[in-house]
């Protein structure tokens, strides 16, 4: 088997990706959510990549039980596979907005085609997690007639606002999300998409020429959508 590290004469032909062997592959994954429940309906994408080339060679949802299964025909002279759960549509709008999206980076090296090959061409990604989403407005409310500036952030995991990318060690990206109130404000709202059953951190600081007050609240999202209603 020769190996899968190829010389490409970047500068003069490029090293386009080679279908020639006609093998075909099936990748095959099991999708839950947080709750350890299966997510049906979610598009799975796999690309096959090397140093200069990169082509969508794989479609498909998941089934009622959460079984992701792509069928097709693997290059040659891949470095690489990624497996992208709910990523974006040709819009660049997430397919479905309930769930959260994930990228797997699964580096192929000599002992990864060894293996792929004595298991008949199956890829097996094993469980992986895509989160279900919930809706979380932050709302203020000004009713005291309170002259001062509030500065905001809320600490969260919106993974609609960056989606993760792993190779096989998924880490939590934490996002700020931050804002001011001022004075002659009556009434803001702000909404973004968090993990349900997260946790927020909502922090604050009153701020009139130096800080006058502060503090931090936590939120848990217990339910499908919240509003928090933030009044001073």
């Amino acid at each position: 088997m020769q190996r899968m590290t190829i010389l490409c004469l970047l500068v003069l032909t490029g090293c386009d990706l080679i279908y020639e062997n006609n093998q075909r592959w099936l990748v095959t994954s099991l999708v839950s959510d947080q709750y350890h429940q299966p997510v049906a309906n979610v598009p799975v994408t796999v690309i096959a990549a090397n140093y200069s080339d990169r082509d969508i060679i794989g479609l498909n949802v998941t089934e009622t039980n959460g079984m992701a299964k792509v069928r097709t025909i693997a290059p040659s002279n891949a470095s690489e596979y990624i497996v992208e759960f709910n990523m974006l549509d040709q819009q660049g709008q997430r397919f479905d907005t309930t769930v959260s999206s994930l990228r797997m980076v699964a580096p192929l090296v000599d002992e990864d085609i060894g293996s792929i090959l004595k298991n008949d061409f199956i890829l097996d990604l094993g469980g992986i997690k895509v989160n279900q989403l919930a809706s979380f407005v932050f709302r203020i409310e000004n009713s005291s007639g309170r002259p001062d500036t509030l500065n905001w952030e809320i600490a969260a995991q919106p993974l609609h606002i960056e989606i993760d990318s792993v190779d096989f060690r998924p880490t939590t990206n934490v996002s700020v999300i931050k804002g001011q109130f001022l004075s002659v404000d009556n009434v803001q709202s702000n909404s973004l998409m968090v993990v349900d059953n997260d946790t927020l951190s909502i922090r604050y600081q009153f701020r009139n020429g130096s800080i006058t007050s502060a503090g931090q609240q936590n939120i848990i999202m217990d339910s499908e959508d919240q509003t928090y209603v933030f009044q001073f």
